[in-house]
């Protein structure tokens, strides 16, 4: 077994790279920092040697991937801003393509377990972020700018808390060690609470939403409930640390109106919409509404007469973003690639009806919790940021392939801990 295979790696090195943007000179070529010129060249040219080496599979679910990659990057040739569009390309290409690598890459259950051990390191590098940053005061703080709460250059990354928190059983599920399995989870009880004190909706909702889809299909539910009340009574206890700053953070956040009802009415992301949809259903101009604007490029040219309402803001709503700059083509190739991973999810889980011990079920949850709730945090934007999308799509593409070798799991099965 190879032990130094570089995807394992991939999720902390990227939010390693994020935590130490702050540090460093920022807006070179478009970037917000030489550290994301960085982390786009070393995956790109990660991918590229595997390419190279014939290690992808060519299955129509990474096909598909290929397909929209290829638009994108043809579209990209044809833009007024190059580089605006290419690096707004690359950053929503590059985590899809981490996909193609994992369907290639995670070969048996010491694969999986090795990159759960990885995310295990990603939790204390976001734990350890998140202290620093508060007590050296790195950052700024959302909603209130009092310095009550930062968090260094994550200040608008909290969706990788949600996707890790969305991973965790199945990361706790494959460590051997009770000792570990225990920090681990007392540090997802953190990580969450962490979550809670951002008052980032999307992300919070996000892991609820992930975890109720989580359970629906979690046939060893039952069996965790202890789990579950275990994991409160820690929560009730460590969340009285932060209780003051929490009600400071939420009350903040309710006097924006972010609780009030139909708050949805004061949202950019609500008006954005409605004209980004009636610009392109409009068919005034087709090649525009078929092929989209520029790709990525979003900055000050939707709104119509309107556009003064929003200045140079760019487009939040992933599905807007694509509508609007790739065109319904782009679109549709979007959320093609999403119907080929999940047709080949099915087509993997087809083999496995009748199997029913701990980590076949454990992938089954784990990547319906994971699919779903991509869909839902889309609704808030963020496609571009790398390291959350990173984990979505390399687990996506492991959980696929560990239930292609059911075979293998089934003979592992003794090395697994079953909760």
């Amino acid at each position: 077994m190879k032990r130094n295979k570089f995807i394992f790696y991939i999720i902390p090195f990227t939010i390693f790279l994020d935590i130490f943007y702050i540090f460093i000179p920022s807006n070179v070529l478009g970037f917000e920092s030489p550290l994301a010129i960085v982390k786009a060249i070393v995956l790109i040219l990660y991918f590229i040697i595997l390419v190279l080496k014939g290690k992808i599979f060519y299955s129509k679910d990474v096909i598909t991937i290929f397909l929209f990659a290829f638009y994108v990057l043809f579209l990209v040739m044809l833009s007024s801003n190059f580089i605006m569009s290419l690096r707004g390309s690359l950053t929503a290409i590059i985590p899809i393509l981490m996909y193609a690598i994992a369907r290639s890459e995670i070969k048996d259950f010491n694969d999986i377990k090795l990159l759960n051990e990885r995310v295990v390191l990603a939790i204390y590098l976001l734990v350890l972020n998140m202290i620093v940053s508060n007590y050296f005061k790195i950052g700024i703080s959302d909603y209130t700018m009092k310095g009550d709460y930062r968090a260094g250059s994550l200040q608008d990354s909290y969706n990788v808390f949600t996707y890790i928190l969305l991973v965790i059983p199945l990361v706790i599920g494959t460590i051997s060690s009770k000792k570990k399995r225990v920090i681990v989870f007392i540090l997802s009880i953190i990580l969450f609470i962490l979550l809670l004190l951002t008052m980032k909706r999307i992300a919070i909702f996000g892991f609820f939403f992930g975890y109720s889809i989580y359970f629906l299909f979690d046939k060893n539910r039952t069996k965790k409930i202890k789990y579950i009340l275990t994991a409160f009574i820690f929560f009730i206890i460590l969340i009285n640390i932060f209780w003051d700053l929490l009600v400071f953070r939420f009350d903040a956040r309710a006097n924006k109106g972010a609780f009030q009802e139909n708050f949805y009415e004061k949202e950019y992301r609500y008006y954005e919409t409605y004209f980004v949809w009636k610009d392109i259903l409009s068919f005034n101009n087709i090649n525009r509404s078929l092929f989209g604007r520029e790709p990525f490029n979003s900055a000050g040219t939707y709104g119509g007469e309107s556009s003064y309402f929003f200045g140079n803001r760019v487009l939040h709503v992933d599905y807007n973003k694509i509508a609007y700059t790739t065109g319904l083509v782009g679109l549709f190739l979007y959320l093609l690639l999403f119907w080929h991973i999940f047709l080949k999810f099915r087509k993997a889980k087809k083999y496995l009806l009748k199997e029913k011990f701990f980590l076949v079920n454990e992938l089954i949850a784990t990547f319906y919790a994971l699919f779903f709730t991509s869909f839902f945090t889309s609704i808030a934007g963020q496609m571009q940021h790398i390291a959350f999308r990173n984990i979505l799509f390399i687990y996506l593409g492991s959980i696929i392939n560990m239930l292609l070798k059911t075979k293998n799991l089934k003979y592992e099965h003794e090395n697994l801990n079953n909760w």
